[in-house]
């Protein structure tokens, strides 16, 4: 496909760190002065390609879990520009809390859930009002998480459906006031999951 004219292409490959190719990276593209002038996200195959006026661009990439890179390149008028693959390497992980017990602040936590209704519309929703403690292992694989919440507290943003979930057909909120959560384990998803 022909480049508009007064323009190049900047086009690049991400790779994680075993070198396949890592989709949905952001890549922030700035001209000499500092300026964002395109943003997007790398392909399902890694690449990310994008058309910009001649000129001098800085690339930024990050993704969670990985180090931010940056790369100068030159885009040419007519010229399809391929910066080097980036390979980017996993982020340093955060020191873990101190071990021991934690209460959730719920100013800052939410319960969320999402249910399939009639198996089509994914109707999302959360508890407002519940309560819970952290228990930080001195390995993050021993730790595990208690929460109690209000049964009555539930909230998909539509009185008459959080009515019925209360009733004895769902919740049964008058017999069950409360339900309490407790995690097995703690896993490592990947990312910062």
């Amino acid at each position: 496909m022909p480049l508009p004219p007064g323009s190049g292409s900047l086009e690049c490959l991400v790779l994680d760190p075993f070198r396949l190719p890592l989709p949905r990276v952001e890549v922030s593209v700035r001209d000499a002065e500092g300026r964002e002038v395109v943003r997007g996200q790398t392909d399902p195959n890694g690449r990310f390609a994008t058309t910009v006026r001649p000129g001098a661009y800085g690339l930024s990439i990050t993704s969670d879990g990985y180090q931010p890179v940056r790369r100068d390149c030159l885009a040419a008028d007519g010229v399809r520009t391929t910066v080097d693959s980036v390979a980017m390497d996993l982020a340093p992980q955060p020191s873990l809390p101190t071990p021991g017990a934690w209460r959730i602040d719920p100013d800052h936590s939410a319960v969320r859930f999402v249910a399939r209704h009639i198996g089509l519309a994914a109707v999302q929703g959360r508890f407002n009002q519940f309560e819970g403690t952290l228990m930080v292992g001195e390995r993050m694989e021993d730790s595990h998480l208690e929460v109690a919440i209000d049964t009555a507290s539930i909230d998909t943003n539509m009185r008459q459906r959080d009515d019925h979930l209360r009733s004895a057909d769902f919740l049964d909120v008058a017999a069950y006031p409360s339900m309490h959560f407790a995690s097995e384990r703690f896993v490592y998803r990947g990312e910062s999951r």
